[in-house]
């Protein structure tokens, strides 16, 4: 996925970064990261995946145990290997459907 991105690249002004939705994931864990950021393990039922919503601590208490959320890549260096960290920007809960 992540030489796919980088085919789409420079992203900027013009070009900006993809957005994608992904629907009905399972939250399969949430810890604060420092006071205002939430880290979140996801799962569509077959892969598990890494998140990051920062400034969005908030969501803590209000997470369902399914959601929606619209997520921004960044390609990331990650233990000497290439990885896509996947960063949260909003969420939708099963109730608000």
């Amino acid at each position: 996925m992540q030489k796919s991105l980088e085919q789409l690249a420079p992203f900027g002004y013009g070009n900006r970064e993809p957005i994608f939705v992904s629907r009905n994931v399972v939250v399969r864990e949430a810890r604060l990261v420092g006071s205002e950021h939430l880290k979140l393990i996801l799962s569509d039922g077959q892969t598990a995946w890494d998140a990051i919503a920062f400034r969005q601590g908030s969501w803590i208490g209000n997470l369902s145990q399914r959601i929606d959320v619209r997520v921004s890549t960044r390609c990331a260096h990650m233990e000497r290997r290439d990885a896509v960290a996947v960063e949260c920007e909003r969420h939708q809960a099963d109730d608000d459907r």
